[in-house]
């Protein structure tokens, strides 16, 4: 009778663990905007609001997404990024090559892609405590031959200028976030961060949540 009721108690755990599995499985699935070929029409480009290309320090990670009045569809996911300096956080001294998180204009000129940084928001809060940096350009490049970079593998590169160059009409903005929020079940720690962090932190996840679910009443102003 022991034996046989260890056996039924292993099954349970068994079955609990299968379902935590597929659980968590479902729910990455359920917070991705879905995937759309690359190959479309000049009528659903005409549609496209924006294009949103977002960088994941933490996963290394990018996807480049079509924002629609509605929905969003997934164009392109990269992984594998090298930066320059992944920390988390912001530049907070002149000498630092950390690539601070926010929401910037992606510009594109002769096949290569960069923003400047800071933001105004972040120059905003910079003021306050009496810092001021000259403004950095972050190029997103099969090379790494800049200061600050987000270095992109060339075959990946190729597809994600291929794609962006069909859009070249359409406002693009890249948001660089600390990690992906809405899959990221334990936060890491942002060393020698600012107290305004985590205001900040909210308003990316914001941002991403905006994306994913574009019924999500707009309230932000991060840029």
């Amino acid at each position: 009778m022991t034996k046989q009721k260890s056996f039924l108690y292993i099954t349970f755990i068994i079955i609990v663990l299968c379902s935590f599995g597929v659980f968590f499985y479902w729910y990455s699935l359920k917070n991705t905007p879905k995937n759309f070929p690359i190959n479309f029409d000049e009528t659903l480009t005409n549609e496209l609001k924006s294009i949103e290309v977002l960088i994941f320090k933490k996963e290394a990670k990018l996807l480049l997404l079509g924002a629609f009045e509605d929905t969003t569809v997934n164009f392109l996911t990269i992984e594998n990024l090298v930066f320059s300096n992944a920390d988390l956080g912001i530049k907070l001294q002149k000498s630092d090559i950390k690539i601070s998180e926010g929401v910037y204009d992606l510009t594109s000129n002769n096949n290569f892609f960069y923003f400047s940084t800071p933001n105004n928001y972040i120059q905003s809060k910079l003021a306050i405590n009496n810092l001021h940096f000259s403004v950095d350009s972050v190029f997103l490049s099969s090379s790494k031959d800049y200061e600050h970079y987000i270095y992109i593998r060339d075959t990946d590169f190729n597809k994600f200028s291929a794609v962006l160059g069909q859009f070249s009409t359409i406002p693009t903005h890249i948001a660089v976030l600390p990690y992906d929020f809405l899959n990221t079940r334990l936060a890491p720690p942002c060393h020698r961060c600012p107290s305004w962090i985590p205001e900040l932190y909210s308003q990316l996840q914001l941002y991403q949540k905006k994306l994913y679910y574009p019924l999500t009443p707009d309230t932000l102003n991060i840029n």
